[in-house]
């Protein structure tokens, strides 16, 4: 994301992608979550399972939107009318998606959908607050994720201690390369990108904080059955081989495009 040698437009479409997806997938990861809770309990109920998702969904959008909105025009305005100092407004922004996620999860709905509604709600005003409003936040964000690495550095030794089967990495390869290559290869077709640009798209999909916060959910919510600790395996080698291979090919994917915007040299008139 930060290599300037790849062209803005398709770094940005990376960005954009990265967030969408993440919101998209919350609601349906939710009704997979439900329904394999359900099927390990005795009298399962797959049409209430997915009721209680689709509710939780609409809590969590719901819940998002209204923080969101709220926030956004308090600080719009009491920034514009000077009723609020910089350092306020940064912690105003950061308290955003912590009141989202708080007021989902009271209302039965998912935390982690109502916070990246809540982002796309305040978006719009934080065109009219000082650049830096959202430093603290992004520095919070780093130090978090860190953190969350840190805690997947002990996953890997804890999955990797006892070994781990073939099945698993097979599926993690294909997680990392096929199922994700193919479908944004077609998805692009009609678009004005260059061939090289939609495999670039759809290669450069890591596995990273969205798996391992998914894998940790699945898992804590199917701890005792012997789901979780299978998913927080799959989840933990899924994400090691996208460390390997997109780490590995990020470089020369750099390289070639510094490669293709060099101009070229100017014709010698010779007298």
């Amino acid at each position: 994301m930060r290599d300037e040698r790849v062209p803005a437009r398709l770094r940005e479409v990376l960005n954009v992608e990265g967030g969408l997806s993440d919101g998209i997938v919350s609601p349906v990861f939710l009704v997979c979550v439900a329904a394999a809770a359900e099927y390990r309990t005795v009298g399962s109920d797959y049409a209430e399972a997915l009721l209680d998702a689709v509710g939780a969904a609409g809590w969590a959008v719901g819940s998002g939107s209204l923080v969101g909105y709220l926030a956004g025009w308090l600080l719009r305005r009491s920034w514009a009318k000077g009723w609020t100092l910089p350092t306020a407004a940064r912690l105003a922004v950061l308290s955003v998606p912590l009141a989202a996620y708080s007021l989902s999860v009271f209302l039965g709905g998912n935390g982690f959908v109502a916070s990246f509604v809540a982002g796309v709600c305040v978006a719009p005003a934080m065109r009219h607050l000082p650049e830096d409003t959202v430093r603290m936040t992004d520095d919070l964000v780093t130090l978090s994720t860190l953190a969350l690495w840190f805690l997947f550095g002990q996953m890997v030794s804890d999955e990797f201690w006892d070994g781990f089967h073939l099945s698993v990495v097979l599926y993690a390869v294909l997680a990392c390369t096929l199922v994700r290559l193919v479908p944004v290869t077609v998805a692009l077709i009609g678009t004005d990108l260059s061939w090289s640009d939609r495999l670039f798209l759809g290669w450069m999909g890591p596995r990273g904080v969205a798996s391992v916060v998914f894998g940790l959910l699945a898992a804590i919510e199917l701890r005792g059955s012997g789901g979780g600790d299978f998913i927080a395996r799959v989840m933990v080698i899924t994400v090691m081989v996208s460390i390997v291979l997109h780490g590995l090919s990020a470089e020369p994917i750099g390289r070639r495009y510094a490669r293709g915007r060099r101009p070229s040299p100017e014709p010698r008139i010779q007298g």
